[in-house]
């Protein structure tokens, strides 16, 4: 095949038409289609994962936790990452942080943490939202940790109907 045929080649047209039906078939594509990689705003039971410490962009390091969805079960297995300065510079980003580890803690049934991996495979209910952050770009927030005994209610994710409030009256 010459230089020239590719360029008559049905495929390749300066639109990009044939390649995008090639792809996508038909109908082209469907935003619709695609999963969001965001977790609709509600409540989960989540499981820690992962527990580790790493450096931050700050330069300290931070406690690093990675949460799976446990319930309901149609987002089961999605991740939520969740990061705690705990050596901030900032005294005020280090009290929040203690906060936050007081909270999911606490979630999870532990009074006493001695390392990252005391979290491991500790379960807990979450309220999540989703919340642009300093860019603009939409992320899941957490915005409450609830004791993981609490069952999590049968529905309650907005998207299948969920009205955003707390359905633990906290």
């Amino acid at each position: 095949m010459s230089e020239g045929d590719w360029i008559e080649d049905e495929k390749t047209t300066d639109s990009g038409e044939a390649m995008f039906s090639e792809v996508f078939g038909d109908g082209g594509f469907d935003t619709a289609k695609v999963k969001s990689n965001l977790l609709p705003a509600g409540v989960y039971r989540m499981r820690i994962s992962k527990a580790e410490t790493r450096a931050s962009k700050a330069g300290p390091n931070m406690l690093a936790l990675t949460l799976t969805v446990a319930e309901p079960s149609e987002y089961e297995g999605k991740r939520h990452y969740e990061n705690l300065n705990l050596q901030h510079a900032s005294a005020q980003v280090r009290e929040i942080a203690k906060q936050q580890l007081k909270a999911i803690c606490l979630a999870c049934g532990i009074t006493q943490a001695k390392t990252p991996s005391d979290l491991i495979e500790r379960e807990c209910v979450v309220t999540v939202a989703i919340k642009p952050d300093k860019t603009g770009e939409l992320r899941n927030v957490i915005k409450k940790w609830h004791d993981a005994s609490k069952a999590l209610p049968d529905v309650y994710v907005e998207a299948a109907g969920g009205d955003g409030g707390d359905p633990f009256g906290m």
